[in-house]
C-alpha cells in the first residue's frame, strides 16, 4: 500500500531458500520482506541501488536509487544460496516474484 510519504511494502512467506529466485521490481524507498524458516546472512551486489537485512527469519530489501543490484540470501546451516535480482525504479510499475514449483 501506498502511504502519504509515497513508500510501498510487500510482504511474502517462503516455505524454503530453494524456493526463493527470480527478481524483484521495486520503487526507491519501497520495501519488499521476505519470511524464511531459518538461519540466514544477506548482501547486496550495489547497495546504492538496493540494501538487504536479516532479523530472525525476515529480509527486507529495500530500494535505494534507480538501478540493478543482485541480492544474495546464503543459509548459513547447509550454506544454500539463492540470488534475486532487485530492479528498482523511481516509480513502483509492478511486483514480480517467481516460485519455483
Amino acid at each position: 500500500k501506498a502511504s502519504s510519504k509515497n513508500r510501498y511494502l510487500t510482504s511474502v512467506t517462503v516455505a524454503a531458500i530453494p524456493a526463493l529466485t527470480g527478481t524483484i521490481t521495486l520503487a526507491a524507498a519501497a520495501k519488499a520482506v521476505l519470511t524464511i524458516p531459518g538461519a540466514y546472512s544477506v548482501s547486496s551486489s550495489n547497495t546504492a541501488y538496493a540494501t538487504a537485512t536479516v532479523a530472525s527469519q525476515v529480509v527486507t530489501i529495500t530500494g535505494v536509487a534507480a538501478g540493478t543490484a543482485t541480492i544474495t540470501v546464503l543459509d548459513r546451516n547447509n550454506k544454500t544460496a539463492a540470488v534475486l535480482t532487485i530492479t528498482v525504479h523511481k516509480i513502483l510499475t509492478f511486483l514480480s516474484i517467481r516460485k519455483r514449483f
